[in-house]
């Protein structure tokens, strides 16, 4: 029943769901640093099943899905704005270049620990995150740090109140496609500058074209 589903009209949002479909999630599970699901439904007026991509997130316990083109915001969580692909490009634009923008020197590591051994939160860590098996600390590169994968960071912090929704997925796709990398994100908050704020990790050798490309992106 599902195998004869129509898919989205958007090439490279059918091109997306059969990547998913085909690899079990495995690849476009994760596109653009966003979640993803694949979302078939029976259409109301003719009855054809129909398939599309969507993203997905979770607000305080409920999930909440996104149309292609549209986002959650950081400012109203659950709230899903709907818009073209060309207005969710200025809006962007006016996104990055309203944040506040900070390169931060040197290269970049992740420190691996024992579950049951928390790394100690040093004055220059930059985040610590954790699966099952171990917790990781983003820090500057140490002596002897020969066999871990080295990275510029930078970081956005957003103005309160402004919609940034979407802002991960459209700039991941920009550094791709300029520079045929990936990036990684980590995300926090501090609601006395404006809420939510990222920091952005990208092979050192590439950071500096990087932050060019951000940079090009902020409007004059």
């Amino acid at each position: 029943m599902w195998d004869d589903a129509a898919d989205s009209p958007d090439p490279s949002v059918a091109e997306h769901v059969r990547r998913y479909l085909a690899t079990d999630g495995r690849d476009g599970y994760l596109e653009g640093g966003v979640t993803n699901l694949v979302l078939t439904v029976k259409g109301r007026k003719l009855g054809r099943w129909l398939r599309t991509g969507l993203f997905f997130g979770e607000d305080d316990g409920r999930y909440v899905l996104v149309a292609s083109g549209s986002a959650i915001t950081h400012t109203h969580p659950g709230c899903v704005s709907r818009e073209t692909p060309e207005q969710t490009h200025e809006r962007l634009r006016q996104v990055i270049t309203m944040a506040d923008l900070a390169v931060h020197e040197g290269v970049w590591c992740f420190e691996e620990f024992p579950a049951d051994r928390p790394p100690e939160l040093t004055a220059d860590t930059l985040a610590v995150v954790r699966d099952s098996e171990s917790w990781s600390r983003l820090v500057p590169l140490r002596d002897g740090g020969a066999d871990v994968e080295r990275f510029g960071i930078f970081s956005f912090h957003f103005p309160a109140g402004l919609d940034n929704s979407g802002f991960v997925g459209w700039l991941a796709g920009h550094l791709k496609a300029e520079l045929g990398t990936g990036v990684f994100v980590i995300c926090g908050s501090n609601r006395a500058r404006g809420g939510i704020y990222d920091y952005w990790g990208c092979p050192i050798d590439l950071v500096e074209e990087a932050v060019a490309i951000v940079r090009s992106l902020r409007l004059a």
